[in-house]
């Protein structure tokens, strides 16, 4: 009895490679005659990218539909002459950004492409390969550093790839996070000595002027301007500078300058803000005094509280208030905890969220936040950890039994993994990724039969034995299968070609096209 060599059906998550177009004739004919070539928000993206480090655009940027991925091509025109291209799928880019949950995601990957030809990469048309692909994941991370982006957001496309190891053509998962930080932290070192403002020393003093009033308000109303137009880098600045000119006397220009930064992902520079302000026990808290008046119901506001209560005491004012605002120090601690771990700075990050436990802080938050820091180190214990007390304090929450699915998925806990799948389920029955993951997790089960079924030999009894994995095996596809069809049906894109492969192993006449 011949058999061939058998291979699994679990292709779930991996990503199809771009066409090969070899002709920029090919590249019209399939991209532009559809009426695709460029959107705005692309070309603003390539521009950003560019800007940033120097450089002027020596490619043609071009959509193209289907393709399922971005590729940085050296394309020949009917002339002889090459020009280069970055071609890219908006839908994948979509995809991607919906899985890492930020827009980062598909400018890391244009920058990815825009590196390998700044690097020379696509001169030679022979394709991908380990050290070209690393030196591309560097120069994004040092091009997204520049950019303002996190250390997590600059690796968040590559932590979307659920394949881990090394290919023919791409370097293992980690080894390119690693490239990544490496390109990352060269920037941010850099950032960090030139940016002259504001100066920042060991010591998170930040840089004050003499005393300006003048000076201070027009700042501060331009940073009102700035901001309320959602200019925010200009806003924080000019908010700083309010700061600096009040001889570090207006803490609140500050908060606002920091407040600022973070709304426009400049982490960098929200930190040493975020910092100064909590260790001159900045709270935010204002308390102000009014009172209405009855003839004309305008509302008076007073310096003290002893000027309210003699004001209604004359009978012509009514309704007296006083307000309160909520301290911002458990933000603002909060916030200090999660730029450190956006950094990398995992340890100043438990630090200061340990110290927060002395504040007003939501315990909920803070757990989640504790298991998230713990799931970067890679400390999937505490993580755990961390999970089971959160869903101890919100038992019907999805995401958490989701996540814990992920985990236990990922130590081989099958039967763990399963139950907190299908609890997610239970909880939210519309949950596409824990039916995305309950079928891939069944499905992953078929390698060990693959394995010890190409062992078997042709003897009688090995045949019987090949029969009764072989109907195991079967009998997963049938397993997995309803999963997968009702994550489809909720929008996966990712269960589609391994239901196809399902549908013809199980002899079902059926396909999605």
């Amino acid at each position: 009895m011949n058999r061939k060599i058998l291979i699994g059906l679990f292709f779930i998550g991996q990503f199809l490679t771009a066409q090969n177009f070899q002709s920029v004739e090919e590249v019209n004919d399939h991209c532009s005659a559809l009426g695709f070539m460029s959107n705005e928000e692309a070309e603003i993206t390539v521009d950003r990218i560019l800007d940033e480090i120097g450089l002027f655009r020596n490619f043609v940027l071009q959509e193209c539909p289907n393709i399922n991925n971005a590729v940085a091509k050296n394309i020949q025109t009917s002339g002889g002459e090459k020009v280069r291209y970055i071609l890219y799928d908006n839908e994948f880019f979509n995809r991607i950004d919906q899985k890492a949950a930020n827009d980062w995601a598909s400018i890391s990957i244009l920058a990815h492409e825009i590196a390998h030809h700044l690097n020379g990469h696509s001169l030679n048309n022979r394709g991908s390969n380990h050290k070209f692909e690393l030196e591309a994941d560097f120069s994004s991370g040092f091009y997204l550093a520049k950019m303002g982006a996190s250390l997590e957001e600059a690796q968040s496309a590559i932590r979307t790839l659920r394949y881990e190891r090394a290919t023919a053509t791409h370097p293992a998962k980690a080894d390119r996070l690693k490239e990544i930080e490496k390109g990352w932290r060269k920037a941010y070192k850099n950032i960090k000595t030139i940016n002259d403002e504001p100066v920042v020393e060991e010591n998170n003093e930040i840089e004050v002027f003499p005393y300006d009033i003048d000076k201070q308000t027009k700042n501060f109303s331009l940073g009102s301007e700035a901001y309320n137009e959602k200019k925010y880098t200009l806003a924080a600045d000019y908010f700083l500078k309010s700061y600096q000119y009040s001889a570090g006397d207006e803490l609140t220009s500050l908060y606002y300058s920091a407040a600022t930064s973070v709304l426009d992902k400049q982490y960098n520079k929200a930190l040493p803000k975020y910092i100064r302000l909590f260790e001159v026990g900045y709270t935010g808290v204002n308390t102000t005094y009014s009172a209405t008046d009855k003839k004309t119901g305008e509302q008076i506001i007073y310096a003290t509280k002893v000027e309210m209560d003699n004001a209604v005491k004359k009978r012509r004012y009514i309704n007296p208030k006083t307000e309160t605002s909520k301290s911002k120090v458990s933000e603002i601690v909060k916030n200090i905890a999660l730029i450190y771990a956006s950094l990398g700075e995992y340890k100043k990050a438990l630090k200061y969220l340990e110290e927060s436990k002395k504040y007003n802080i939501d315990k909920y938050d803070l757990i989640i936040q504790e298991a998230n820091i713990y799931f970067k180190m890679g400390n999937t214990v505490k993580f755990r950890e961390k999970m089971e007390e959160a869903i101890k304090l919100k038992p019907n929450e999805p995401d958490l039994y989701y996540n814990l699915g992920v985990i236990y998925a990922e130590v081989d806990n099958s039967y763990k993994a399963r139950l907190y799948y299908g609890k997610a389920i239970e909880i939210e029955p519309t949950y596409k990724n824990a039916y995305l993951n309950l079928g891939a997790l069944i499905l992953s089960e078929e390698n060990y039969l693959v394995e010890k079924m190409n062992t078997l030999g042709t003897s009688k009894e090995e045949n019987i034995e090949y029969d009764r994995l072989q109907e195991k095996r079967m009998g997963l596809y049938r397993e997995a299968k309803p999963y997968l069809e009702k994550a489809y049906s909720l929008g996966s894109v990712d269960a589609k070609n391994t239901l196809n492969n399902i549908y013809e192993a199980l002899g079902e006449d059926k396909r999605i096209d």
